[in-house]
């Protein structure tokens, strides 16, 4: 909790020619291990305990949960990824259960958002990417994913993620936006 994980990144400074969105540091997506020789998504997750939020979300009712976050890219070839995805889930149960819950999110989330980005060729913009889903107070604990998405024909030797990046990920809970009552 609290902490990303993942199997194929590094929290790093400026790169190339892509500099942070803000601050010092960004995160890079390195290319993990192929899979019968087909490229692999670079995958980075954080466990967020809702625990703290349960006053709040109690006292509001179903409020939205929202997952923002901001990629980069160097400019690249046919075979450099260009698309990006953000995604939240929310669970009951212990966050020591995320993995397990998380690989049957279409069965075991209470909420699910995601959204899919493909990004422009310049390393000097930052695009930025939201995704939502309602909770109510009988989450416990929510998932946040940041992937960048490997080409499937990135021809064997080719690395997919030459320069990649995520800065500014953050997640928030809040009252969703309601209709005024007059």
């Amino acid at each position: 909790e609290g902490f990303w994980s993942g199997p194929a990144f590094e929290l790093t400074g400026p790169v190339a020619k892509v500099r942070p969105a803000q601050g010092g540091g960004m995160l890079e997506f390195f290319s993990p291990p192929r899979q019968d020789a087909t490229p692999v998504d670079s995958v980075v997750w954080q466990v967020v305990d809702l625990r703290a939020a349960q006053d709040f979300i109690t006292a509001n009712g179903t409020v939205d949960l929202k997952a923002w976050v901001q990629f980069n890219r160097v400019a690249g070839d046919a075979h450099s990824a260009s698309k990006f995805r953000v995604s939240v889930a929310a669970f009951r149960g212990k966050p020591t259960d995320a993995a397990a819950l998380w690989a049957k999110r279409s069965e075991t989330a209470l909420a699910y958002g995601e959204k899919e980005i493909s990004t422009d060729n310049n390393p000097a913009t930052w695009e930025k990417v939201e995704a939502v889903a309602q909770i109510s107070a009988v989450a416990d604990f929510a998932v946040l994913e940041v992937r960048a998405i490997a080409p499937k024909d990135t021809p064997p030797g080719v690395n997919p993620f030459p320069g990649h990046f995520a800065d500014l990920m953050d997640a928030k809970v809040c009252i969703p936006l309601r209709s005024s009552r007059k």
